[in-house]
Parts: structure tokens; C-alpha cells; sequence
């Protein structure tokens, strides 16, 4: 399984965790920018669709899709709409909605996904890192579970880009949904299926002394 996270804004990320190869990786969206006239910027920037759609039928053609159970999972951040009085308004309130046609384009792809919301992942994956900045808490999070990746949006920059932390928190929030009801099934079984057993001596069974054992089940065998 390959876990995808993305942070939906435009200047959000998508990344991307290969549990088979233990490969991290992160890139920033996809954008296509605002047009340039006479030294001003015209218009806003745009999502590049058609690269975002490359990125995603490509894992199905990746190594690390071949030589691992087949399937995609991709988490996307839960976009909220907001009052019109803050900061943004119509304009950031629109955008937020375009960030929807997130849902549209990993159904057409036949993707598994889940929506989640800002404070549902951060609940755990922020879980013991300090202050109450949430960008910082991402970064700081992010840091400690993937030192070897960088968070730094282009070559470029030189400060780590939150919406980088946030895309491979993102991912890293999917794994642990997905891998999490097999494991507690495991521990269920242990903990209920009696674990076997092996004596020597009087037998619990026919009393007479020899080597007995009792394997996962409730039946005695001497």
C-alpha cells in the first residue's frame, strides 16, 4: 500500500510514504503561476490538474507499486468553510471549496481516500510536540518522525514549508488509520485465543505423569 497525504491549498503538498521500500517524499503542489504584465502579476495562480492527475496514475506504474500490496490510500486535509468576516473572505471561502475537487478527481481515479479534518489529524500526529502555532507543531513533528526528509519547498528556499510538514503528517495520519484495525485485531486474538503450553509431569488431562501440551485451544493433548 502506497499512503498519500495532501495538504489541498495552493500552497499546500503532497506526500508521499512507501512503507515496502521506506521511501518518504514530499512535493509542493502543483501550480500553475498568475500571468505577468508590465512588472505586475495579472490574475491568481492555479492548480496545475493535469500534472496533479499525472502524479497520481503514476504511483500505479511505480516500483514501489509493483513490488507492494496493490493499492493507494490518499488522506486529504478537510477543507472548513469560514465566516465572510475573516481575513480572506469570499475569495479564500471559494478557494477552500475548490480544494473539494479534491473528492472528484480520486473518485474518477478509483482511489481509496479519506477526508479529515485539520483538528482530527493534529490531535495525534502533533501529540507531545511543544507550543500552540500549529504550523510550528507540524514542522516540529515532522522533523522527529522523518529527520531525513526535507522540508524545504524548493532548492532554493531556506526555511522549511509547513505545507510540506503537513502533507507528510497527512500521510503518515492515513498509515496509521489503515494499518490500525489489523493490528488491534491481532492483539484481540492474543489476548482471547489461550496461548499454548507445553509440561511435563502430571498430566491435566489424565493425571498420569508424562510430557502433556495444550496448543491454542481450549483442548488438552497428552
Amino acid at each position: 500500500m502506497i499512503f498519500v497525504g495532501i495538504d489541498p491549498g495552493k500552497k499546500g503538498a503532497i506526500g508521499f510514504i512507501f512503507p515496502w521500500t521506506q521511501r518518504v517524499t514530499v512535493r509542493p503542489m502543483p501550480i500553475l503561476p498568475a500571468g505577468v504584465l508590465n512588472g505586475k502579476r495579472r490574475g491568481r495562480d492555479e492548480y496545475d490538474l493535469t500534472d496533479i492527475r499525472t502524479i497520481l496514475r503514476g504511483l500505479e506504474h511505480s516500483a514501489d507499486y509493483d513490488i507492494s500490496p496493490r493499492g493507494i490510500f490518499v488522506t486529504v486535509e478537510k477543507s472548513q468553510p469560514m465566516p465572510p468576516t475573516v481575513k480572506g473572505g469570499t475569495v479564500a471561502n471559494f478557494n477552500r471549496g475548490v480544494c473539494r475537487g479534491w473528492e472528484w478527481m480520486l473518485v474518477a481515479l478509483q482511489i481509496s481516500y479519506q477526508l479529515v479534518a485539520p483538528v482530527t489529524w493534529q490531535r495525534q500526529m502533533h501529540a507531545g510536540t511543544p507550543g500552540a502555532d500549529t504550523k510550528q507543531r507540524s514542522l516540529i513533528a515532522a522533523k522527529r518522525l522523518f529527520p531525513e526528509v526535507s522540508l524545504k519547498r524548493t532548492e532554493r528556499s531556506r526555511k522549511d514549508d509547513d505545507g510540506c510538514a503537513d502533507a507528510i503528517l497527512l500521510a503518515d495520519f492515513g498509515r496509521r488509520t489503515y494499518e490500525a484495525p489489523a493490528e488491534e485485531n491481532e492483539k484481540m486474538k492474543s489476548q482471547i485465543a489461550p496461548k499454548s503450553f507445553r509440561g511435563e509431569g502430571p498430566c491435566p488431562r489424565c493425571g498420569r505423569n508424562h510430557v502433556w501440551f495444550r496448543p491454542g485451544t481450549s483442548d488438552w493433548y497428552c
